[in-house]
């Protein structure tokens, strides 16, 4: 694979960032593939959220790009009769087309109707154009993971022939390569290799210089996409490329230092790092990071969660990004549902047991309405609050609440469905990790464990009787058995125990 990079890079033209390159786009999105395919639910999205990363990252106006969804193949090829009347002034013209829908042997599926893949490039090459790019994710349909197109049959076969480019500065990559189906995931909200090749474009692919060229994004969504589509039920999807491209360089698609707002992640971070969209929690980015570089991942202004996975480990934050943000992540808190994780610690020391009522609210984040408080109004929101239900029957599940103002949360408290506090988990030193949690029956403390020495398990477990602490219990040597107790007595430790041959017995008394 790096050697078919290497070779792509050294073939592609390089078109300079300036006022005398123009760059356009015209992208499809088409859900609705008639007959008897089922209908893709991501496809359209897929258009859009290509259009938002070359219009903020990759130097296309927003005049010069074109979207549409769902056309008809009138509404399509007079779309591409428009673009080829419409000359673009400037030294060099980059024209890419996108597509993501339904395809077969013929053409691109539109409705009932088909487009021949013949007309498809005698439209694109008469765009006037130094460099015409294709980018198309299409084939078969199916069930979680849709597949675009027919089975058996992809755009690789008919349409990447060997023959297939005849005209100097011409590129098309597939999504997948003959006998196999491209496929969308309802997990990502989008096409697997859709997702990839825009993760890449944010700066996943960059490889150090800020700047994201074809031969980079087509190598990451390329590797990215066969390793999360190993175990889908249609089987594992291998992107394809062909084209004939003269000259020096590389062809840079985006730019991530446009980026009006992105995270760093250090050179030594290491795993796959997910980048959600605070609220509907629609992925937005998927990095998967090696150590050496440090990465760039351009964002939108909002708010984000962010979360790793790393030899069987989680993690995650949530960000805040203002204009101009770009934080470095050197901490990671745990994933909610590791949060009740108690290292090696006896199972009395599980918090006490209670009823449902003392459970946080099983609603998903996407049944929550987010209200946002900027209490200084300076762009930046301190505390996130999250309701369910409409008045009167509004109940308060979810606060969140960025203490310190960094951008990051020091303080999440969950509710239950009565809207009594009944967890609240901070990150007592700012360092980024959250290292207490605080267990609440029917609003009042009843017990509490700390990651004292920043290790990611906890280490200290409190314990409260209408709501003043009577036993604490530490492992202080940090193998995962609680060593030392102290009972309390109106606020004062009254008596101390030590297990000091560490058979889990009191040996000292103090």
């Amino acid at each position: 694979m790096r050697a078919i990079l290497l070779s792509l890079a050294l073939a592609l033209p390089h078109l300079a960032w300036g006022g005398t390159v123009v760059r356009r786009a015209l992208l499809v999105g088409a859900n609705d593939g008639g007959g008897e395919l089922a209908p893709l639910q991501h496809a359209e999205g897929d258009a859009d959220r290509v259009a938002e990363v070359f219009r903020t990252l990759g130097g296309f106006a927003p005049t010069d790009i074109t979207v549409l969804s769902s056309p008809t193949r009138a509404e399509l090829e007079l779309t591409l009769e428009q673009l080829a009347a419409d000359r673009a002034r400037g030294d060099e013209v980059l024209f890419l087309f996108y597509y993501s829908g339904h395809a077969d042997a013929e053409g691109l599926r539109l409705a009932d109707q088909v487009y021949p893949w013949g007309e498809l490039k005698a439209g694109v090459r008469s765009i006037p154009a130094e460099v015409h790019l294709g980018i198309l994710d299409a084939c078969q349909s199916g069930t979680i993971t849709r597949a675009k197109g027919v089975k058996g049959v992809t755009l690789a076969d008919p349409f990447l022939k060997p023959d297939g480019l005849e005209v100097e500065g011409e590129a098309w990559i597939a999504a997948s390569a003959a006998d196999e189906e491209a496929q969308e995931s309802d997990a990502l909200g989008g096409s697997f290799f859709t997702h990839y090749l825009l993760s890449g474009l944010r700066g996943a692919a960059d490889t150090g210089d800020g700047k994201v060229s074809l031969a980079e994004a087509y190598g990451y969504a390329y590797e990215r996409t066969v390793a999360r589509t190993v175990g889908t039920q249609a089987g594992t999807q291998h992107p394809a490329y062909q084209w004939n491209l003269e000259g020096n360089g590389d062809l840079a698609l985006t730019d991530v230092r446009l980026a009006s707002a992105s995270l760093i992640l250090t050179a030594g971070e290491e795993g796959v790092i997910t980048v959600l969209r605070q609220g509907d929690q629609t992925a937005v980015a998927e990095i998967a990071k090696r150590p050496g570089v440090p990465v760039q991942i351009a964002l939108e202004p909002g708010t984000y969660i962010v979360r790793k996975r790393h030899q069987g480990t989680l993690g995650e934050i949530r960000l805040g990004l203002t204009p101009g943000a770009s934080p470095v992540i050197r901490q990671w808190g745990f994933q909610q549902h590791e949060l009740t994780l108690t290292k090696g610690a006896p199972a009395q020391l599980a918090p006490p047991p209670g009823s449902l009522e003392d459970e946080p609210a099983p609603w998903s984040m996407t049944e929550l309405e987010l209200e946002v408080v900027d209490r200084d109004h300076d762009g930046q929101p301190e505390v996130f609050n999250y309701f369910h239900g409409t008045p009167p029957h509004r109940v308060l599940a979810r606060k969140e609440a960025d203490i310190n103002r960094d951008g990051m949360m020091d303080n999440i408290t969950l509710f239950s469905v009565q809207g009594e506090m009944v967890r609240e988990i901070l990150d007592r030193n700012f360092d980024g990790n959250m290292d207490q949690i605080v267990y609440y029956r029917h609003g009042v403390r009843v017990s509490s464990q700390v990651d004292s020495k920043g290790i990611g398990a906890s280490d200290v477990y409190s314990y409260y009787e209408n709501g003043k602490i009577v036993l604490k219990e530490r492992d202080t040597d940090g193998d995962g058995q609680i060593d030392r107790w102290e009972r309390y007595d109106g606020g004062e430790v009254i008596r101390m125990g030590t297990d000091t041959d560490g058979d889990g017995r009191i040996d000292r008394l103090e």
